[in-house]
């Protein structure tokens, strides 16, 4: 019986007959070391790319991600207008699949990736489609101020917000939970969940209460403050727990 798991750099496969959980081999692809991990799967494929090497364990280079500041992090997101929020997310993403070694049951940065695009793409396109037909037949000229809207535009502005909010919670829950993977692997007290949840039912809450609701310049303010309040916390909580793997986690590849 086999041995199968990914190569820690460049992502291939790699299947050892031979060797055993905690051993290092080195991928034929990229050249990286890599240790076996404890939960590689077993499998009756012959072995290829793989070639035993004499490092011990605590020889392979560790690869990790940055520990980036969190007033950095926030204080670039709002200069850009989250502009640099979602090349965090990507960054972090990418550096988490570098770092550890997934099963392919388990949440991973492959699975999240797709999702985070789309919640992009889509945030971009209703971002844009709502300005240019609120200008055209929503929005009165103060700023803030809202004319009498049209069924079309109440109706497009429902659907978008639910499909945004779908998006919103599909990525976050699953990034929670990447975020609790890694720190599993890195043999760390897992995050309490609760805080997660509690911002994320928030901030779906507020928007979609914005949409539906949206009768009066306080109301829409006092929405829009709530909002920015509750990303930014989330924000806080992420760049927090995220440093912590890259500080506090012991052992390569997610062993």
């Amino acid at each position: 019986m086999a041995l199968k798991f990914r190569c820690r750099e460049c992502g291939e496969y790699i299947t050892t007959k031979f060797l055993k959980a905690g051993e290092v081999a080195k991928c034929r692809n990229c050249g990286a070391e890599n240790v076996v991990p404890e939960n590689a799967l077993r499998t009756d494929e012959e072995p290829k790319g793989i070639t035993p090497t004499g490092a011990k364990p605590e020889m392979v280079e560790k690869t990790k991600g940055n520990v980036r500041p969190v007033e950095s992090v926030i204080g670039l997101s709002i200069i850009t207008l989250s502009i640099y929020f979602w090349v965090y997310l990507f960054k972090t993403l990418r550096e988490m699949k570098n770092t550890f070694t997934f099963d392919a049951q388990e949440t991973n940065p492959d699975r999240l990736r797709p999702v985070l695009i789309v919640w992009l793409v889509v945030t971009i396109v209703i971002v844009i489609t709502g300005f240019i037909t609120g200008v055209a037949i929503g929005y009165s000229p103060q700023l803030f101020g809202y004319a009498p809207k049209t069924m079309g535009f109440y109706i497009w502005e429902v659907i978008s917000t639910i499909i945004s909010t779908a998006l919103f919670i599909a990525f976050w829950s699953s990034f929670v939970k990447l975020i609790e993977v890694c720190q599993k692997k890195g043999r760390m007290v897992p995050l309490n969940r609760t805080p997660f949840w509690t911002l994320i039912a928030i901030s779906a809450v507020s928007d979609f209460a914005a949409a539906i609701g949206v009768t009066s310049r306080a109301y829409l303010i006092l929405v829009i403050v709530v909002s920015l309040v509750v990303s930014l916390v989330l924000l806080y909580l992420t760049v927090e727990q995220v440093n912590r793997i890259w500080t506090e986690s012991r052992g390569v590849g997610g062993t």
